[in-house]
């Protein structure tokens, strides 16, 4: 645990932060998570939450996309309330379930996602976030240890994100409404060939688009680019 703070500590992209958090969830059993980076004061299941999630399989990935069956999850939002580690069985059981929020829990079930936890994240601004780690056998309180660390390392991650990506906007150069609108498909994970697809461009003329964005944002990874934007209300998702 100590080695992977302290390799955190010394990451300079949100990239790096995240590879490093993939790490941890691996070393203590997780087979899969995901990470939700939220604008100030928004809902963890948002349309402008950035989700980063590994380990899922791709159906689920492609559902948990749409709008409205993510704004259905129940879970986020009860975890935040509670403010610690959550199961997402108890998540389910504690609480008066819309018939959205039932579908969402079938829909769970039926991608063999059952197991697993939801962990709330606190940083400077009102800029929460939610992390959740799935596991493929049921927890019991021997796995009380190992999913305290996890929690540990989530928050060290989520603080150390929030420093890569605080910056001052006074000064710095705004994107273009082109610049923008790249940046808004790369956001929705769409690559440089779908981009230029949609927007009627070269795949040659989005990247030198996205090295701009980089520059202006003083970034240097796509996740990065997109959290920033966020944050300074460049773009909405």
């Amino acid at each position: 645990m100590e080695r992977i703070l302290a390799a955190m500590q010394r990451t300079q992209t949100v990239s790096e932060v995240l590879d490093l958090l993939g790490q941890a969830a691996r070393k203590f059993g997780a087979a899969r998570h995901s990470y939700h980076f939220t604008p100030a004061f928004e809902r963890q299941t948002s349309a402008k939450t950035i989700v980063a999630a590994e380990g899922f399989g791709p159906e689920w990935i492609s559902l948990y996309e749409n709008e409205h069956f993510r704004q259905c999850d129940p879970i986020p939002d009860y975890v935040m309330h509670e403010g610690h580690i959550v199961t997402w069985e108890h998540s389910l059981e504690a609480q008066h379930l819309t018939p959205d929020a039932i579908d969402f829990a079938k829909a769970l079930t039926s991608h063999g996602l059952v197991c697993g936890v939801g962990v709330p994240l606190y940083g400077p601004d009102n800029r929460h976030a939610y992390l959740a780690f799935g596991f493929d056998q049921p927890l019991t309180d021997a796995d009380d240890g190992r999913l305290a660390i996890l929690a540990a390392i989530g928050q060290k991650a989520h603080t150390r994100i929030c420093a890569l990506t605080r910056q001052d906007a006074e000064g710095r150069l705004a994107l273009s409404p082109r610049e923008r609108e790249v940046l808004t498909w790369v956001g929705r994970g769409k690559s440089n060939n779908d981009i230029a697809t949609i927007i009627g461009v070269s795949p040659e003329t989005v990247k030198t688009h996205i090295q701009r964005i980089f520059g202006k944002l003083d970034v240097s990874d796509r996740v990065g680019a997109t959290v920033k934007a966020l944050k300074l209300a460049e773009i909405r998702l």
